[in-house]
């Protein structure tokens, strides 16, 4: 982590000399999250591109419908926010994503489901075709899902038996995960941490011997109580 900082120290450097903010990354994030937070329907918090032509990924999906609402939902905002600068654009779009957020708190939640559903089986998009490739992904994401939820029950069971080590990254990929979600997320935010998920999976089956398999019932019904 410190190796991947001071690799990073001169770019976020050269971006605080140019806001005046420290870890700025870029300046996407307050459009990433403003389609994260749109609160209308059939919108599933997926990026849309600025122009609004809904021709991006996960196919080129040119009905004017869908065009026609992306415009009548966000070009009057777009087009305000666009006459800025990049950095101001970054701020007003982050703005507006709030005022949505708490106008509509249970759409931001919905968006957020929605997130983890993209990360897992890359799916769903709005006013989007699906292919044949979500079964695929159906099924790869699934195995992810179910494996890391045993993972979960047998961390937590066994809690105290798991060197600091493991539970660090834990700790990492759960806070990188939870934060992943509050704005537009692909497969490729959950790919990145694939190898951690792996070594954990080795970990919890290399000790299998001196991890308790069993649930300890009476323990669970204490802690309920």
């Amino acid at each position: 982590m410190l190796a991947a900082m001071l690799v990073t120290l001169p770019y976020l450097v050269y971006t605080y000399s140019l806001t005046g903010k420290a870890f700025y990354w870029g300046d996407s994030g307050g459009m990433s999250l403003y389609w994260m937070s749109s609160p209308f329907d059939h919108e599933y918090g997926d990026w849309k591109v600025p122009n609004l032509t809904n021709n991006q990924y996960p196919i080129l999906f040119k009905s004017a419908e869908a065009v026609n609402l992306l415009k009548k939902n966000h070009s009057k905002e777009i087009k305000d926010i666009q006459k800025h600068n990049e950095f101001e654009q970054d701020v007003l779009f982050k703005q507006k994503a709030l005022e949505n957020i708490k106008k509509k708190p249970f759409k931001f939640l919905k968006n957020y489901y929605y997130n983890f559903s993209r990360m897992l089986f890359n799916f769903p998009y709005s006013y989007s075709y699906q292919d044949g490739a979500i079964v695929e992904n159906i099924i790869i994401g699934s195995l992810i899902l179910w494996a890391s939820v045993a993972g979960i029950i047998l961390s937590w069971l066994n809690w105290r038996r798991i060197i600091s080590p493991v539970k660090f990254l834990l700790l990492i990929t759960g806070v990188y995960l939870a934060l992943s979600g509050a704005l537009s997320s692909y497969p490729r935010q959950l790919d990145v941490i694939v190898p951690v998920l792996l070594f954990w999976m080795a970990f919890l089956f290399s000790n299998i011997n001196t991890i308790s398999l069993k649930f300890r019932l009476q323990k669970i019904w204490k802690m309920l109580i």
